[in-house]
């Protein structure tokens, strides 16, 4: 199986998830600016995490 490429510009990294991300991912959505978004605790945090890299990997990867 290929690996999605990593689109990168000066502000941006587009990549695949990985387990470093989720402490920055579980911080905005429990911030005042996730208010709009659904703010979540961590646990409700891991599952919403969790749901995005299994969705990932079953439906997108395929084509990889």
């Amino acid at each position: 199986m290929n690996t999605p490429p990593i689109l990168e510009t000066q502000r941006l990294i587009l990549r695949l998830h990985r387990k470093s991300d989720f402490d920055a991912y579980a911080k905005m959505f429990a911030s005042d600016r996730a208010v709009h978004m659904g703010q979540l605790g961590r646990r409700q945090a891991w599952y919403a995490y969790a749901a995005e890299v299994g969705h990932l990997k079953t439906k997108l990867l395929l084509h990889w």
